[in-house]
């Protein structure tokens, strides 16, 4: 490939990024604002969509029985957690987790990969519903999780493009380096601090700290995600969004940094 060639496919992906972007960025940002069943609705409709990319990258197959088990499981505890259920939620992910692993012993796939399937998209899901639903903030805090996650990737995109540099994971993933993850760790300590700033948060300081954790935590879901994509030996999870692949390539980033901030808030709880 000549380096002209390469040139304008960098810009024609780069092209795709931003039209995808613009047009899924407001919708995102729309839908947590209103909440409700909207809310819930559009992350059944992300867990689904999560459910099908896993099990047809890990079976080999479109449809199987192990999609439909998985996305149930994901509906069931997307429900109950909007019903303010956190233990049911949090049962029907753990047993369908088992029974997806009892069902793959028959030959659908690694029980591994069954079992951290239905965990891997599901959780996060619950969490964000459970973040907008049940914390008295939890329109500000989902709000401010996505600012964060989306200037985390932008962060590093524009950094690692701009000054390049030794790569942070070759093994897994060849694109991105130490100034790609330095760059999003300060644009999402600067995104914390401006949300934090707007919402009222105290400390100033530990929300910019936070942003640049929230930055090395997301940055190690995408390597995570990277590998399992190397496993398989695909470049993308899906083709859904373009310029960015799938649901689950979009989201990898988000996924982990939900988990993390959930877990922050039921710390907090507990101490006061």
């Amino acid at each position: 490939m000549t380096e002209a060639r390469a040139d304008h496919q960098s810009v024609s992906s780069l092209q795709r990024r931003i039209v995808s972007a613009l047009f899924l960025v407001p919708i995102g940002f729309a839908v947590i604002w209103i909440g409700g069943w909207v809310f819930s609705l559009f992350v059944a409709l992300v867990a689904v969509l999560m459910a099908f990319e896993w099990n047809r990258l890990v079976s080999g197959k479109t449809f199987s029985l192990a999609f439909a088990l998985h996305a149930l499981v994901s509906l069931a505890a997307i429900y109950a957690i909007q019903n303010n259920q956190a233990s049911l939620a949090l049962a029907l992910t753990a047993g369908g987790a088992v029974l997806a692993t009892v069902l793959s012993l028959r030959g659908m796939h690694s029980p591994l990969w069954a079992f951290g399937g239905v965990l891997y998209t599901t959780l996060p899901c619950i969490s964000v519903v459970w973040l907008r639903f049940t914390h008295e903030q939890g329109l500000g805090l989902v709000l401010a999780l996505v600012f964060v996650v989306i200037a985390i990737d932008t962060g590093a995109y524009w950094a690692g493009k701009t000054f390049g540099g030794p790569k942070l994971a070759p093994r897994f993933s060849p694109s991105k380096t130490w100034a790609g993850l330095a760059g999003g760790a300060m644009w999402a300590g600067l995104a914390a601090l401006i949300s934090a700033s707007f919402l009222g948060w105290e400390p100033l300081w530990a929300f910019f700290v936070l942003g640049l954790s929230l930055a090395i935590v997301s940055q190690a879901g995408d390597l995570a995600e990277s590998a399992v994509k190397r496993h398989f030996n695909v470049k993308d999870m899906g083709s859904l969004i373009p310029g960015h692949g799938g649901v689950l390539d979009r989201f990898d980033g988000l996924m982990v940094t939900a988990l993390v901030v959930v877990a922050l808030v039921l710390t907090q709880a507990s101490l006061n």
